[in-house]
């Protein structure tokens, strides 16, 4: 996974009590953008999460994740993760 990844949260991700506000509302599931990626972090990939509630964020809608808690919502097959 790398800068730049359309992301959603995976199933360990969404049973997490502190993504809560994240899990999907009508049953649309919320999708990210990994914009950094911090490679000695406990939770290396930060991510600007789309349509979010702006009483959890009301700064920005960034979070930081570990790798188990992220799937790619899409991933061109012709794109090398290093």
């Amino acid at each position: 996974m790398m800068s730049g990844d359309l992301v959603r949260l995976s199933a360990y991700g969404n049973n997490r009590s502190y993504n809560i506000n994240l899990q999907s509302v009508s049953g649309k599931f919320r999708v990210g953008l990994v914009t950094k990626v911090i490679a000695w972090a406990t939770y290396p990939y930060e991510v600007t999460w789309l349509q979010c509630d702006a009483s959890y964020f009301p700064k920005s809608p960034k979070g930081n994740h570990s790798r188990r808690e992220l799937k790619y919502a899409y991933h061109h097959r012709n794109r090398k993760s290093f």
